[in-house]
């Protein structure tokens, strides 16, 4: 692709039908910026490995049975969360690898004795300083907030 049709873009025609047109141009982004951003998210998701990509749907899969059975998110409600959190648990539990399987490569990053919970906390920490990702913000700062209010009350003090 020449420069200059990568720095403008590529003008391109999509034939959408109504409802979806309509759908999109509830975004706050605009339509053009809305089906660019869909089809970026789309192919950064392709690059995925296949059983990572079935993971995540069935994440969504049960996040939706979820909704129904409590009327709710499975981030509003504590056992909505509860139950998500053991659902998910259990899925990821299904992957899980037979103990007595080698590694068939190598880390030059890692060693034998980097545990596998140290450098999960770590990578997670690493994304969230790479991204943005401002439910979760809102959702730290909602229970730091609601933290440090017990904790006044506790000390006896009035806020």
């Amino acid at each position: 692709m020449a420069k200059a049709e990568r720095g403008r873009g590529v003008h391109t025609a999509v034939v959408l039908s109504a409802e979806v047109r309509d759908k999109l141009k509830q975004s706050e982004r605009g339509l053009s910026e809305e089906i660019r951003e869909r089809i970026e998210r789309t192919l950064k998701y392709d690059e995925l490995d296949p059983v990572t990509r079935e993971l995540v749907e069935g994440l969504i899969n049960i996040a939706a049975l979820l909704r129904i059975d409590f009327g709710a998110e499975w981030h509003r409600w504590p056992r909505a969360y509860e139950a998500f959190a053991t659902a998910a648990a259990q899925r990821l539990a299904g992957y899980a690898l037979p103990p007595d399987i080698v590694a068939d490569t190598t880390s030059e990053m890692l060693t034998e004795n980097d545990l596998p919970e140290t450098v999960g906390r770590m990578r997670e920490r690493d994304d969230q300083r790479a991204h943005v990702y401002r439910h979760l913000a809102a959702a730290q700062k909602r229970k730091t907030a609601g933290f440090k209010h017990v904790r006044t009350k506790k000390e006896g003090k009035d806020e």
